[in-house]
């Protein structure tokens, strides 16, 4: 008898979720029931394979017969395989929410990040700032809102 031993890593394009066993309710047994058989060879009895013109054995004295293999061998069978290579759904799930984790960028990915989102901020401040500037009335508040917008534009090129 083989053991329940795992010998290979198993390759994730390899493997499927299947149920832990056949049943009736979850269309195994309509699915399985019928497809396999086995090839038996049995004693001709109607002629012990003495008769050469005998219709079952041709004179050979044995013949073979296809036999449905049982429901209960299919379904000890697959629960052989889902005993051996089956997954712990839990286990799955858990394997799979850490794989979706995204990675913690170093500390140097961390830094060219929030560079590049601080640029894009002062890009906006400063496209903000035209905007407001242009609207303003000729005043004060204008000639404000302009210098505001120039130290912005400015500092965007240091």
């Amino acid at each position: 008898m083989s053991t329940n031993t795992k010998t290979t890593e198993p390759n994730a394009g390899d493997n499927l979720l299947m149920p832990r066993a056949l049943t009736a309710e979850n269309g195994g047994k309509h699915l399985m029931i019928g497809e396999f058989q086995e090839v038996v060879k049995l004693e001709c009895t109607a002629c012990d394979g003495d008769d050469e013109d005998c219709e079952v054995c041709s004179g050979h004295g044995t013949f073979t017969y296809r036999v449905p293999v049982g429901w209960d061998t299919i379904k000890e069978i697959y629960q052989r395989a889902a005993d051996h290579f089956g997954v712990d759904p839990s286990a799955l799930l858990a394997e799979l929410s850490e794989q979706a984790q995204p990675a913690e960028p170093s500390g140097e990915e961390k830094l060219e990040a929030l560079k590049n989102d601080a640029h894009a901020k002062l890009t906006d401040a400063e496209q903000a700032w035209h905007a407001y500037a242009c609207e303003c009335d000729i005043g004060p508040a204008r000639v404000r809102a302009f210098d505001t917008y120039e130290n912005i534009r400015v500092a965007s090129r240091r």
